[in-house]
């Protein structure tokens, strides 16, 4: 997917991690970028689901306090 976006942008991947990482070389330093650049998509995602969980069932408390106040 990185390599996607790299191609979209017409950038190489390493400009896109923000890396000096010349093309063949430090392919562990590259792995290491991208490492971290996975676990925080996974934690900004992880982040987001808590967010909209807590927000829908605030929304259904309220809905079901309206519900039960006007019956």
């Amino acid at each position: 997917m990185l390599i996607k976006l790299a191609e979209i942008l017409d950038v190489s991947v390493s400009e896109l991690i923000g890396s000096d990482v010349a093309d063949g070389k430090n392919e562990d330093m590259m792995a290491v970028e991208l490492a971290r650049v996975v676990e925080q998509l996974a934690s900004r995602n992880r982040r987001s689901k808590k967010v909209l969980k807590c927000v829908l069932i605030f929304l259904i408390i309220l809905l079901l306090f309206f519900l039960f106040s006007y019956a």
